[in-house]
């Protein structure tokens, strides 16, 4: 299983350096280096990743492999942003970077269109979430098709729970199922990488996205 990599992706907003980079820009640019002032500049640009999925699919996994925080603390840790949208913050006094997550998706009766709306105008990369043994999918990439251009181009995937179907071959089967309907929604080919929380598989190479 060959990852695919991408010039400026999820290892980008993960990337320390990207927020040396942005403290420099504030404090070089014409904004008043105040701490208060500078404080709502940063506020203003943490780099925000759309966690898209079903509930279980492992997106407070994710989120617990990059910022080394409990289960407990992430499950405690999600505020209310919009009636359907809930935003964990990292760290939680002056954030670095913040996750969102559409709650109700899959759910019946849900009606993600503003929703979807609201967390493609925050969004600087779209992350989906699936799980390699769910191929219903149908939530998800019903989602993706309503992307337009400019955001289908700043979506990654994760395929989670790699080691759950104890088949190499058909574990790579299931992905590469997965990664069509994927292909074919939004018409390109984004990256991705497979890994396994709970075995601590290849999550190393989340960074490489």
């Amino acid at each position: 299983q060959a990852d695919k990599n991408s010039e400026e992706g999820l290892g980008h907003w993960f990337a320390m350096d990207t927020y040396t980079d942005l403290l420099r820009s504030a404090v070089s640019s014409d904004v008043d280096p105040e701490l208060d002032q500078l404080e709502t500049y940063l506020k203003e640009h943490v780099p925000t990743v759309w966690l898209l999925g079903k509930t279980g699919a492992g997106k407070s996994s994710l989120i617990a492999e990059v910022t080394g925080q409990s289960d407990v603390e992430i499950g405690n840790g999600f505020e209310p942003c919009t009636a359907g949208i809930t935003q964990f913050q990292f760290p939680k006094t002056q954030p670095i970077m913040q996750f969102l997550d559409t709650q109700g998706l899959g759910e019946a009766g849900y009606v993600a269109d503003s929703d979807i709306a609201e967390a493609t105008k925050q969004a600087h990369a779209i992350v989906v979430v699936m799980k390699v043994d769910e191929p219903e999918q149908s939530s998800v990439l019903d989602t993706l098709a309503k992307l337009d251009k400019h955001h289908r181009e700043r979506v990654l995937v994760v395929y989670t729970a790699a080691q759950s179907i104890n088949n190499t071959l058909e574990t790579d089967k299931a992905i590469k199922l997965l990664n069509r309907k994927i292909v074919k929604t939004l018409g390109g080919d984004p990256p991705y990488v497979s890994v396994d929380f709970i075995a601590q598989s290849n999550t190393d190479k989340l960074g490489d996205l």
